[in-house]
């Protein structure tokens, strides 16, 4: 996992394939989900309010292999960790 930088936004979390940048900051946060290699959005992770959880909005015509979902699902798990108020979390 590394955190990087940019003048524009903060990418939090780099895994491999899966780039991870915050759009929002606030009671829930908003990510932005990007391929590594190409760059382009492959959907947003957001609060869903009927599921008192994070999921994952696919971009329409998106694929996604087992070891992205398992990247996808890390994710959110800890932000449904840290939205809970773990002090474990980071």
């Amino acid at each position: 996992m590394r955190s990087l930088s940019t003048k524009k936004e903060q990418v939090i979390f780099d895994q491999g394939y899966l780039l991870f940048v915050l759009l929002k900051r606030g009671k829930t946060e908003r990510w932005d989900v990007r391929s590594v290699k190409h760059g382009n959005r492959l959907g947003i992770i957001k609060w869903h309010g009927a599921w008192f959880r994070y999921a994952f909005f696919p971009e329409s015509d998106t694929l996604f292999d087992a070891e992205c979902l398992k990247i996808l699902r890390a994710f959110i798990a800890i932000r449904d960790e840290v939205r809970r108020g773990n002090p474990d979390v980071h």
